[in-house]
């Protein structure tokens, strides 16, 4: 084993004169060959003349100086090393030599009182609280052990946090991260880019992630907040968040006829909405709208119930209301229509039609409209399966800015269409204009009534009221 010296010799004593270097043991041996002298994280002088802390004995007899490492990984490919320095004998030749992998060892030196310094092998770290460097007194055919403690190095894993729907948020929020396997953990704040992507090294372990959104924005409806992830070493994990422009009107708008007026609803020029409120009807109470139709065999017919919301523009709402069919067009009607700002590009954010065909395939679909690149999604019910009776419409529409536009629509509460839009939302456009009942096509024949109740707009999902 090569043994790095820088000799310089003390005047009065000769330089230091290794017998051997240190060597491996296995520890059972190196026990017994030490005669049981183990000094647990100090050293102590074990010397021929009690009560003394000198080393005495002729000039060049020796004794054994032992070493023992504890904690090291059972792959490590080093010990790491050992400086020994004469601390009686200023000016003595300083050794510097490797720690067999098995962390035990021993070298003959001349009596005296030696600083031994150690230095873990890549990988591992003195134990929190190790004495570094220790002294140790040699007295001639003893033994003295120096033992340290290590620890293995964990390499840390990434946390990597995203945030979407940002937009031209000021910041991007902050989140708290806390450690949950291990009990009385503080938490790490930490500040998300207005990028809305940031990542931080964590020691491995299990963790919650609470994202708070910058002030203005709000979680998107559905979005788990904590999130629980686990971090392993040199690996990454996600944790996404949405979020939204929060809503700055009212958190829900209920139109229900039963005072006999249309209630908020308007027409295209802010009077009262067109159509009639019956006291003959309804889904719930006694009172509903009804608009009358009859042949569009010259121009399109059409009616303008609207709720606006400008000034208080939405990305993330849930739309609802009860409609009967009393009997059924036989040509295409627009049932319900989104209309973005006005006089921002790309305004239509969809529209609910009914094929109206008098065959007996008249289905209802979503269209994206200027969002669109074809046509439209087939909303699986027939108008023949539920003309003349009332059911529930609910529909949540969402708008992020620079993402595709997406809805979900159920009926009577079960889901039947979830999809986004062909063409991301690139305008930033944000729901300002709710369409009812709308324009009914060229081509229809007959004469027919749609019946609404009970509309209400939300930021959470209504459901059907009980």
């Amino acid at each position: 084993m090569t043994i790095r010296r820088k000799r310089r010799e003390a005047p009065g004593r000769p330089a230091l004169p290794w017998v051997r270097p240190i060597r491996a043991m296995d520890r059972r041996r190196f026990v017994k060959t030490a005669g049981g002298v183990l000094v647990a994280g100090q050293l102590s002088a074990c010397n021929d003349v009690p009560g003394s802390t000198t080393p005495t004995g002729p000039t060049g007899t020796t004794g054994i100086l032992g070493l023992m490492v504890t904690g090291l990984e059972p792959s490590a490919t080093s010990g790491g090393t050992v400086t020994v320095t004469p601390v009686d004998a200023p000016g003595a030749t300083q050794i510097t030599v490797p720690v067999p992998v098995s962390g035990v060892g021993e070298t003959t030196v001349p009596v005296g009182t030696y600083s031994v310094e150690y230095a873990a092998p890549a990988g591992h770290v003195l134990a929190p609280g190790a004495a570094n460097p220790q002294n140790a007194n040699v007295v001639e055919g003893q033994t003295t052990v120096v033992d340290f403690s290590v620890a293995v190095v964990v390499a840390p894993g990434t946390l990597q946090i995203i945030v979407t729907g940002l937009g031209t948020a000021a910041t991007g929020g902050s989140a708290q991260i806390t450690r949950t396997d291990i009990a009385g953990q503080a938490p790490i704040t930490v500040d998300v880019p207005t990028s809305g992507t940031m990542a931080t090294s964590l020691v491995p372990g299990t963790y919650d992630v609470n994202y708070v959104p910058p002030g203005g924005f709000a979680l998107s409806s559905g979005v788990t907040n904590p999130q629980s992830v686990v971090v392993t070493s040199d690996s990454t994990v996600t944790a996404t968040f949405q979020v939204a422009l929060a809503n700055s009107g009212p958190d829900i708008a209920e139109i229900s006829f039963e005072d006999g007026t249309v209630g908020s609803l308007q027409d295209n020029v802010g009077g009262a909405a067109q159509g009639t409120v019956i006291s003959t009807d309804a889904a719930r109470g006694t009172r509903c709208l009804q608009v009358d139709y009859g042949p569009t065999p010259v121009s399109e017919g059409g009616v303008a119930i609207n709720f606006k919301m400008a000034g208080a523009e939405r990305i993330d709402t849930w739309i609802r209301f009860a409609m009967k069919h009393v009997g059924r067009p036989t040509a295409i009607q627009k049932i319900w229509r989104v209309q973005g700002i006005e006089g921002v590009p790309k305004r239509g954010l969809g529209t609910l039609t009914l094929s109206g065909s008098s065959s007996s395939d008249a289905v209802f679909s979503w269209f994206w409209d200027d969002h669109d690149t074809g046509g439209g999604s087939r909303v699986e019910v027939n108008i023949d399966d539920i003309v003349n009776e009332w059911h529930w419409w609910e529909f949540h529409h969402l708008s992020m800015p620079g993402q595709p536009l997406r809805i979900e629509i159920f009926v009577d509460d079960v889901l039947l269409l979830d999809e986004q839009s062909p063409v991301v939302n690139s305008n930033n456009q944000m729901m300002q204009n709710l369409i009812f009942d709308g324009t009914l096509n060229l081509g229809n024949t007959v004469d027919f009534a749609v019946r609404f109740d009970e509309f209400g707009i939300s930021s959470t999902k209504m459901g059907i009221p009980a």
